[in-house]
């Protein structure tokens, strides 16, 4: 089995890496320079995740009122629209069909 070289590993493939240099001038080291380097993809796909569970939770907290459901527990409310027999919850008013 061959050795696998570093730069073909599968998080460097991905675009993944760790930088550290040493910053020299002459003979003297003046600091250090470390980075982890991330595809751009990456924080995008992080940063999409919040608006995106948002739109989930609102499209399916829409999806209970409109078939008809109490908004806070999920009960059946066809039977009783003037309160909710599980949690007490008085619903809003029922849209115009």
């Amino acid at each position: 089995m061959a050795a696998t070289d570093d730069a073909d590993t599968y998080p460097t493939r991905l675009g993944f890496a760790f930088a550290d240099e040493h910053v020299r001038t002459s003979s003297r080291v003046h600091g250090r320079y470390q980075a982890l380097i991330m595809p751009p993809w990456l924080p995008m796909l992080l940063a999409a995740l919040v608006p995106a569970a948002a739109a989930v939770r609102t499209f399916r907290r829409a999806l209970i009122v409109r078939n008809g459901r109490c908004r806070r527990c999920g009960y059946d409310l066809r039977a009783t629209s003037d309160r909710c027999p599980e949690c007490g919850t008085i619903p809003a008013a029922p849209p115009a069909e």
